[in-house]
């Protein structure tokens, strides 16, 4: 009767304990954020603040994002089929070219208009570069974009960052300028609202 009692009171710790240790890796894995080389791994859930940050004379650059209910595959964001589908260039109005930001894990920030509610946390996946390396003068967006206009507005040949700012601002439709290597293009989407797009963003060329 004896032994009987220890071992059920060594079962109740272990228990407790393994319930502690659960709890501690649920909260490190909430907040942690994945890195591997230069390549950093960000998980926020709905309704947090998300900060993205590069030290020393570095800045930001996206390479890809879900909002939804996105999983992660090693390194690969693999996207819900509900997923907001333009989150990439939303992100990058936010914070690409920048020494750090803060990005508002919401539907207001998405722009969802859908009637489709089931957004859960957002997975951005990011590096710092050099400043050295980013182009001032000319504004491009990164080939392996994922992001297609639903509904082009224009396309015009490559002028500067702030015509395209100016002529989607004044478009009631206009959502967000994708940057192709040659022009710009003005894009709708009926999943989303009127969207402001960030001044000085800067887009790196992928040479």
């Amino acid at each position: 009767m004896k032994m009987d009692y220890f071992w059920v009171i060594n079962l109740f710790v272990l228990i407790i304990t393994l319930s502690n240790y659960t709890i501690i890796v649920s909260c490190l894995k909430k907040k942690e954020e994945i890195k591997n080389g230069d390549i950093k791994i960000i998980t926020s859930d709905l309704n947090e603040t998300v900060t993205l940050s590069c030290d020393d004379e570095k800045s930001i650059h996206i390479f890809d994002a879900s909002y939804g209910n996105p999983t992660l595959d090693k390194l690969l964001i693999k996207k819900n089929s509900f997923d907001a589908p333009h989150t990439l260039p939303v992100i990058q109005m936010i914070c690409e070219g920048k020494k750090n930001c803060d990005i508002k894990v919401n539907n207001e920030t998405f722009k969802i208009l859908s009637l489709i509610t089931d957004f859960h946390k957002l997975l951005i996946k990011y590096t710092c570069v050099s400043r050295e390396t980013l182009n001032k003068e000319t504004y491009l967006h990164v080939n392996n974009i994922n992001a297609t206009c639903e509904e082009p507005l224009v396309k015009k040949t490559y002028v500067d960052i702030n015509e395209a700012e100016y002529e989607c601002n004044n478009m009631k439709n206009c959502v967000y300028v994708i940057f192709n290597y040659d022009g710009y293009t003005l894009c709708a989407s009926l999943s989303y609202k009127n969207a402001t797009i960030q001044k000085n963003s800067k887009v790196i060329k992928n040479l």
